[in-house]
């Protein structure tokens, strides 16, 4: 067989003048040197300038749109202002009476102080609104007692009477010196604190409610002997927005 397939070889080779023979070009041959080699391309700098100045537009147009709220919220603050002249309500302490004031062998204090508080609202268009009134009463660092009011509505211009008391029973004092030192008392000073969250009403709109501080000092109440205790002049008593900030109170 290898014999007769050699004088084929031979006569093909005679054939083509004596040349090799050609065989097709493969894919390789035919595309390989018109393609050109792959190389990964950079991001265009022309994008990158489109996002950022898209991020920088948005920036620029929601800053001038909460400046343009804030100077809208300043006008009709200042219309506001301008129109209803919105004060402050007034307090003053009008009467505060010790009523109990015992200090027992164990060094307790059971205590009793009766007050009047009248509230006065000067504005002409704008009324109040409180929520529950907290009290306490309190001597230097001695507690005299608490209380509390019911929520009530103050119309504009409008006077208020508010009575009621704060109580103590069996509040620990601490030491024996300072409980001999309370019963050489015959009148004390005295600190009433008054809470409340309140809100400004005007026509049918009110406000949120913020917290309300009132402090009153009265200078000498008597404490009750054999007879009932005297009371003390009228005082007038500060007033305290809180505003909360988070945690915190302002």
């Amino acid at each position: 067989m290898a014999e007769g397939a050699k004088p084929v070889a031979a006569n093909q080779v005679a054939n083509s003048g004596g040349a090799p023979p050609v065989f097709p070009a493969t894919k390789a041959q035919r595309y390989g040197s018109a393609l050109p080699a792959y190389r990964p391309q950079a991001p265009s700098r022309g994008r990158r300038r489109d996002r950022r100045g898209c991020g920088g537009r948005c920036c620029a147009w929601a800053a001038c749109a909460v400046l343009g709220l804030v100077v809208l919220a300043a006008v009709a603050g200042g219309v506001f202002y301008l129109v209803y002249r919105p004060r402050s309500p007034s307090f003053a302490l009008t009467s505060a009476r010790l009523t109990a004031f015992n200090v027992t062998a164990g060094g307790d204090l059971s205590s009793r102080v009766e007050l009047t508080v009248t509230a006065v609202n000067p504005n002409k268009k704008v009324g109040f609104v409180y929520g529950l009134v907290r009290i306490g009463a309190s001597t230097g660092d001695v507690w005299l007692g608490e209380g509390s009011l019911p929520g009530f509505r103050h119309e504009p211009g409008a006077e208020k009477t508010l009575k009621t008391a704060a109580a103590a029973a069996a509040a620990p004092l601490g030491s024996p010196a300072a409980a001999a030192e309370l019963r050489k008392k015959t009148a004390v000073p005295l600190l009433v604190v008054l809470e409340a969250k309140a809100g400004a009403v005007v026509g049918s709109v009110t406000t949120k409610k913020i917290r309300l501080r009132v402090s009153c000092a009265a200078a000498d109440v008597a404490v009750p002997g054999g007879k009932a205790g005297g009371g003390s002049a009228a005082v007038n008593c500060k007033v305290k927005l809180r505003i909360k900030i988070w945690k915190w109170y302002l």
